[in-house]
């Protein structure tokens, strides 16, 4: 299972007790990114643009601007996006991060995570070994 979303939470950094956290998420939290937190962990599901260190400009997925106090524009950028998957999923990740510059009328950047699918074990049904051994007996006891 994977999803991914504008979640417009920002989870911050690690606290040290959450294991749907990588070691790279950066910031403050929010309330959406408590209530996206508590989620993961309770679902055991991992948050995967957090686990690679990158460059800030690799881990913001938003840009809004605002005026400041001079009238002057200032850009803002947060981590509000999200690639999620399931905790035991967690070793098949090799890369996640977003993309700036993308030609689409957006706010958002494109978040990307690569999944080393090839290691994943696909279930095949086990066939039934016949038992032969009747047929042993039978011809031993003649």
């Amino acid at each position: 299972m994977i999803f991914a979303g504008d979640f417009n939470s920002k989870v911050g950094k690690r606290s040290g007790e959450e294991s749907c956290l990588g070691n790279y998420s950066r910031g403050f939290r929010n309330e959406n990114g408590e209530n996206l937190v508590d989620f993961c962990e309770k679902n055991k599901l991992f948050i995967t643009n957090t686990a690679f260190n990158k460059a800030a400009r690799h881990i913001t997925t938003w840009v809004g601007s605002r005026k400041n106090n001079e009238n002057k524009t200032v850009y803002v950028y947060n981590q509000i996006d999200y690639i999620i998957c399931r905790q035991g999923q967690k070793h098949l990740i090799t890369n996640a991060q977003s993309y700036g510059g993308t030609k689409v009328c957006s706010d958002h950047k494109l978040v990307k995570t690569t999944f080393e699918v090839s290691k994943y074990n696909i279930w095949k049904p086990t066939t039934r070994k016949r038992n032969n051994s009747c047929r042993q007996v039978e011809t031993e006891n003649y």
